[in-house]
């Protein structure tokens, strides 16, 4: 049984058993800042040595990119970009490629309403526009009215250039080398 109320302390380290406690080559991380460690490389596409980093080239190959096709290979290019889990086979992401990027996508919004000779009070994203005298081509009618959709009139809507979760800007760095032992 454990004797809890005493801590041992080493000073001393076997590498051989410290070895299997090292972050694996390729493993990528968030930092809470700008900078990253030695080991590290910031993931921003950049193209690096195979001999340098080849222990990385060996993890990745070229899934990244080529490089310049014989002596650099690209690494992961995660600014501004969300993760997300490879799909493999789980069905939810079907037919997905390992380490392919995805355009930002909107869910279809679908609905129907019920339409009378005036709009009375629309609400939410839903507006009125009666535009008397003026002649709608298709019915002959001497006055036109609108049912129009606006996302932004949603209320607390935020809106913007595209679709995306609450989120944090953090650096992605690859684990690129192992440090040195001395």
């Amino acid at each position: 049984m454990c004797n809890c109320n005493k801590i041992t302390i080493c000073t001393e380290f076997d590498a051989a058993q410290i070895a299997g406690l090292q972050v694996p080559i390729a493993s990528i991380h968030a930092f809470a800042t700008q900078t990253v460690p030695a080991d590290y490389l910031i993931c921003d596409g950049s193209a690096v040595s195979r001999a340098e980093y080849a222990e990385l080239f060996a993890a990745l190959g070229t899934v990244w990119g080529e490089g310049d096709g014989t002596t650099t290979f690209n690494i992961p290019d995660l600014r501004g970009e969300f993760l997300r889990g490879f799909d493999a086979g789980r069905g939810v992401d079907a037919g997905r490629v390992f380490a392919s990027d995805q355009g930002d996508q909107m869910q279809q919004i679908t609905g129907s309403i019920g339409v009378v000779s005036r709009f009375n009070s629309p609400e939410g994203v839903f507006s009125y526009s009666h535009q008397p005298g003026s002649t709608d081509a298709t019915s002959g009618i001497n006055d036109q009215n609108r049912l129009l959709f606006d996302s932004a009139n949603s209320p607390n809507a935020r809106v913007g250039e595209e679709t995306r979760p609450r989120n944090v800007a953090v650096t992605y760095a690859i684990k690129a080398a192992q440090p040195a032992s001395n």
